[in-house]
């Protein structure tokens, strides 16, 4: 009965993500194609086609925990670079703000008053689609390795202390494990206490509440 309780959720979770990743890869891909690098292109990921996008673990986990990502677009920073010095932080900024952007959109439309969304089916979906993507948005800026906050923080990093980024770095999935499932379960939950109410914040102020 639970789980046939949650199956609208997981519908309207699976369809979100579908499109939210496959914006938000595309838009890598194009930021960095605009910059020079047909990488990605090349690949077949300048796309939105989601099933080029989908990885299985990063879908589930967000089906189920909340949070998750898409398989990272190649780009060739030495090329983005090159064409613009703040290249990689185009490029990598690119895939969250299409998530703000899609969730924008959503929260515009609740916003008209038109009556399918404010009631039903279309009220959830919509405002469940607005919470989805600012979620990924917000999440895919920590700067933590592999996320897109990671190669924007990377930017600014002074020299003095490089070494030591590039090294807490090289674990980052493991951190990013650690934050997402191992430290929730010992009831020690640092996003919902961090970025829980930046997300919050975000989501009431496009949809007005």
């Amino acid at each position: 009965m639970g789980l046939m309780n949650q199956l609208p959720l997981y519908i309207v979770r699976a369809v979100t993500l579908l499109i939210a990743f496959a914006v938000h890869e595309y838009s890598h891909a194009r930021a960095a194609y605009a910059l020079g690098d047909d990488t990605a292109a090349n690949a077949g990921r300048m796309t939105l086609n989601p099933l080029v996008h989908i990885d299985p673990y990063g879908a589930i986990m967000l089906l189920f925990v909340g949070f998750g990502w898409a398989k990272p677009v190649p780009v060739r920073s030495d090329i983005v670079n090159r064409s613009h010095k703040s290249g990689m932080v185009i490029v990598s900024a690119a895939g969250p703000l299409s998530n703000f952007l899609l969730a924008l959109a959503a929260a515009l439309l609740i916003r008209l008053n038109i009556p399918y969304l404010n009631s039903g089916w279309g009220a959830f979906f919509f405002h469940q689609f607005a919470l989805i993507n600012i979620s990924l948005g917000v999440f895919n800026l920590i700067p933590i390795a592999p996320l897109d906050g990671e190669k924007i923080a990377d930017a600014y990093i002074p020299d003095r202390i490089r070494g030591a980024w590039i090294r807490i770095q090289a674990y980052g999935p493991q951190l990013l494990l650690i934050l997402l499932l191992v430290l929730p379960y010992l009831r020690v939950d640092l996003f919902a206490r961090t970025i829980g109410p930046i997300i919050g914040f975000i989501y009431r102020l496009f949809i007005g509440a």
